[in-house]
């Protein structure tokens, strides 16, 4: 890759600025292939002089293992230290990202959604995460208000997830009028842009007639991508149409063996399934000690679902193992 020989005569003259402009270089591969290994050398020169978004960026290289091998934990102390510049706003993006979903380091909600804050200033990414935790209350009280502001920034921005935020705060009435319709006509743009959370979303639609006229046929068709992406709500919900033959073919077997797979994500609707399934023997060789034995151990984790499954079942309703 050729550089301007004044740059590279800075940047080995020590100068952050001049370093973290050739790391860059190297890693969009201007001239030639992208060189990570050679990127990483020198935003590591001007991170370690303190360059806040070398320090991001060189976070980045960790998260993805580029250049470097890959390490979450490593990814997350570089993204801090560039948080920690008043103005960086992109590090916080990346700080708050990892705090939120505890990656490379544990979760710590309330702290992530200060620091996307400070990111939203120019970063329109932290909208969609945002959007996300004024919805669930997720380390912040729900803020209706908040959460339609920002889910309409994502949207805008085209990020993942957020044809399914802005279609909720529609579909339900939070922070917005209640438009069945429009939420349908987000969760159909989110299709278009191929983003499997929607296509969920608008399978919920079709299977209930919120918005769209009621079509099980159409719901378990948009289940199939998430279900195969490994959604869990898709891969149950595809279990409930295969088990009762609603816009498929019936099959036990097949519903079980998606039951299974949400199951295994802690899906309580899936758990509840494929435990009955266990105890009548359908789609499965039968096995009642398993399926209350699932059962129990949901309810004691605090699943109340199986608490009502076990209680309609008279299986030992109200004792709590010990």
């Amino acid at each position: 890759m050729a550089v301007d020989f004044e740059l590279l005569r800075r940047a080995n003259a020590g100068e952050a600025n001049a370093q973290f402009m050739i790391a860059g270089y190297c890693c969009a591969g201007l001239d030639d292939a992208p060189n990570y290994a050679e990127g990483y050398k020198w935003y590591r020169k001007a991170a370690g002089q303190g360059h806040d978004l070398a320090q991001a960026c060189l976070g980045d290289l960790y998260f993805k293992g580029l250049g470097i091998k890959q390490s979450y934990e490593e990814a997350f102390k570089w993204y801090k230290k560039a948080a920690e510049h008043p103005h960086c706003d992109y590090g916080c993006l990346k700080y708050g990202f990892c705090l939120l979903y505890g990656v490379g380091c544990r979760k710590d909600p309330g702290k992530a959604v200060r620091y996307l804050n400070k990111a939203a200033r120019t970063q329109p990414e932290a909208a969609v995460h945002l959007a996300g935790c004024y919805i669930n209350g997720t380390g912040t009280r729900p803020d209706p208000e908040k959460a339609f502001e920002y889910a309409a920034v994502a949207v805008e921005h085209k990020y993942p997830g957020s044809w399914s935020l802005y279609g909720y705060c529609y579909m339900t009435g939070f922070g917005t009028e209640p438009d069945a319709g429009k939420a349908v006509s987000l969760y159909k743009e989110g299709v278009a842009e191929g983003d499997w959370q929607a296509m969920y979303d608008l399978g919920v639609a079709y299977l209930k007639g919120n918005g769209a006229e009621q079509d099980f046929k159409e719901a378990a068709r948009l289940f199939q991508v998430p279900a195969d992406k490994g959604h869990p709500g898709a891969q149950s919900a595809l279990g409930h149409l295969y088990e009762s033959g609603t816009g498929v073919r019936k099959n036990c077997k097949t519903a079980a063996a998606w039951y299974r797979k949400a199951a295994d994500q802690g899906n309580p609707s899936a758990i509840c399934s494929l435990a009955e399934m266990y105890i009548d023997g359908r789609g499965v060789q039968k096995d009642t000690e398993l399926g209350i034995r699932m059962l129990k151990d949901a309810r004691d984790a605090g699943m109340q679902e199986a608490a009502d499954v076990l209680s309609s079942l008279g299986a030992d309703p109200d004792r709590k193992d010990t």
